[in-house]
């Protein structure tokens, strides 16, 4: 995990210093406390990802880094096609989600726990579960074909957030 945390961490120093610049054009038309809030709950949630080793934690965690990020690209919500682009992301990742969690189901359901270190794959579901892992993960890291979000999400969100935020 440690090895996964260090390049989380420094990224996210490095946005929100150049961040803390870049939003301060925006400090006479917006409150730029949920910006700053939602960014730190991103970065809490990508660590929690790395160091979950439960599958209801790592879910949790997973949520919340879909979550934050729409906050994020919805920042000039007045504008229709940032509210676009924050719908399209938070469809995207909640399929993608979902494709995660059934993935966990089955891989715990052979085990009788959520524990990481418990799963187990039943070779007649491979297939299903390297298709329910490549949509679910695929669909958050913007991969192809499941990159739908990536072209509207990232120009809508502030430098600060877009830096992390579909890399999480």
């Amino acid at each position: 995990s440690a090895f996964f945390l260090l390049p989380i961490f420094l990224l996210s120093a490095a946005a929100a210093l150049y961040g803390s610049e870049y939003l301060q054009t925006y400090r006479e038309k917006k409150s730029l406390g949920a910006s700053w809030f939602f960014f730190n709950i991103l970065v809490a949630s990508m660590a929690l990802v790395v160091i979950a080793r439960n599958g209801v934690l790592f879910l949790v965690a997973w949520e919340m880094m879909a979550l934050a990020p729409f906050f994020l690209v919805t920042f000039e919500h007045e504008q229709a096609t940032v509210q676009e682009a924050g719908w399209t992301y938070l469809v995207a990742t909640h399929l993608g989600a979902a494709c995660v969690m059934v993935l966990f189901l089955l891989l715990g359901r052979q085990s009788g726990s959520l524990d990481f270190t418990g799963f187990t794959a039943p070779p007649a579901m491979a297939s299903l579960l390297f298709f329910l892992a490549v949509v679910g993960f695929g669909s958050k890291a913007g991969i192809m074909p499941f990159h739908v979000w990536l072209p509207e999400a990232h120009p809508a969100a502030p430098g600060v957030a877009d830096a992390i935020f579909g890399d999480g």
